[in-house]
């Protein structure tokens, strides 16, 4: 059911259910069926395997749940689908939660539609640690700014101490982008975060190297 999922066959995929065929298979690179489905954001094959139980919050395959994998590749229609059906928006993943995932690849109606939730933009977790890392990286102005507006500036790593700061930080970049911004409005320095924030990442992956 794996294979129908993921090429797209909706008719195999029914009736391999119907001949007793697990939902919650667990196997090839998206993990189950679900998670295959919602890469493609195929939602007939997707509402086909919830109806017919399959669990939305499993964690398998390549982006940990089928949430995160809708997130990332952009499926609107799929990631409202999952919601509806009980996803747990906090899930982590290869990169993260959905939002972090969303935000990486610049999917900003997703990114709005899962801020909209009260996702905890505090969260350290993933391959970027915050969502605002996430979405500079990526150079997403517009998710960007709807972090800024939520909040997202006072969510950085030297303020939560989580993890310390690579000694080269210092040396290569200066201050702290916190401390460079200080109370700055977000509005009216937007670009000039953005481009600490993306440069922040950097430096701090260096020291991780």
């Amino acid at each position: 059911m794996y294979a129908a999922a993921t090429i797209g066959y909706e008719s195999i995929t029914q009736l391999l259910l119907e001949n007793g065929a697990n939902v919650n298979m667990k196997g090839g690179e998206h993990g189950n069926a679900l998670q295959a489905a919602s890469v493609r954001g195929d939602d007939k094959i997707v509402r086909l395997l919830l109806e017919n139980g399959a669990d939305v919050n499993a964690q398998s395959g390549e982006y940990g749940n089928s949430l995160c994998a809708a997130s990332y590749w952009g499926r609107d229609q799929t990631v409202q689908k999952l919601l509806e059906n009980g996803a747990d928006v906090n899930m982590r993943g290869e990169y993260g939660n959905a939002l972090q995932a969303a935000s990486r690849t610049g999917h900003d109606l997703i990114a709005q539609k899962l801020l909209g939730i009260g996702l905890d933009l505090r969260k350290l977790e993933g391959e970027y640690d915050f969502v605002l890392q996430a979405a500079s990286a990526g150079g997403h102005y517009q998710i960007v700014q709807q972090l800024l507006e939520r909040g997202a500036m006072h969510c950085t790593r030297p303020q939560l101490g989580a993890t310390k700061r690579p000694s080269s930080y210092s040396s290569i970049m200066g201050p702290t982008p916190m401390q460079n911004v200080g109370n700055i409005a977000p509005r009216s320095k937007l670009l000039q975060l953005w481009v600490m924030a993306r440069s922040y990442n950097f430096c701090w992956k260096k020291g991780r190297t």
